[in-house]
């Protein structure tokens, strides 16, 4: 997911952006309410501090609501009182969650959220894959990819959904991959998945099909000309 995190205790902001990079979310930064609206840019999902600098944690959200109404919200913060809670749902967050938190119950906050949201059209559309930059775009970050990376994803976009078997990949990459090279594949498809989540796909946008190969389910847009490398 695309998330911007808007809190002013910097140690605490550090702290959460590197958990949720670590669990293949893209992550912007913000300590006030202001540097929000600097790009129109929307994101998956806004964890928003009540007590920011200048405009309040309620009166973002609430903007925020505004602007983009599929987004996820949710306020954070160390005001526990049902008074508080209250005007944060009212204000727009789909969640309140005290402070403090720990980083288990936040991920897992986020992850029941996620299952509600609605995709933008960007995501429905898929990512870009630019052929000859050597990078997916997605809806927030550039990833830069190899060249036997751009070869595989060559491979996927041409039929979503489908069932690429060994030997196809294999011929992808201009080698044949035997049963004893399946590991050192199944490291590069590692890889290549979790520089498409950073990307902004879903966590599960390639998965290994047993003793097969492997099945990418989500639309890749390819960029530039053919074999442009």
């Amino acid at each position: 997911m695309k998330i911007a995190i808007i809190e002013d205790n910097q140690a605490l902001l550090d702290l959460v952006s590197d958990y949720l990079v670590g669990q293949g979310h893209g992550v912007l930064m913000h300590t006030s309410a202001e540097d929000v609206f600097l790009t129109d840019r929307p994101m998956d999902l806004y964890l928003v501090d009540v007590n920011l600098p200048g405009e309040n944690g309620i009166s973002l959200t609430t903007r925020l609501r505004q602007h983009f109404p599929h987004a996820g919200i949710i306020i954070i913060s160390a005001r526990t009182q049902e008074i508080a809670q209250i005007a944060g749902y009212e204000s727009g967050a789909d969640l309140y969650l005290p402070k403090p938190f720990s980083l288990v119950q936040l991920n897992a906050a986020i992850g029941a959220l996620a299952r509600r949201l609605v995709l933008t059209p960007e995501e429905k559309s898929g990512l870009k894959i630019h052929r000859s930059g050597m990078r997916i775009e997605g809806g927030m970050l550039e990833v830069a990819i190899t060249a036997s990376e751009l070869s595989l994803l060559e491979l996927f976009s041409l039929k979503k959904g489908e069932v690429h078997a060994y030997p196809a990949l294999g011929e992808a990459l201009g080698k044949a991959v035997t049963h004893n090279e399946w590991q050192s594949m199944a490291v590069m498809i590692t890889r290549l998945r979790k520089k498409l989540v950073q990307a902004g796909a879903p966590e599960r946008c390639i998965v290994s099909v047993r003793g097969i190969g492997y099945q990418c389910s989500i639309a890749l847009q390819m960029i530039g000309g053919a074999g442009a490398k």
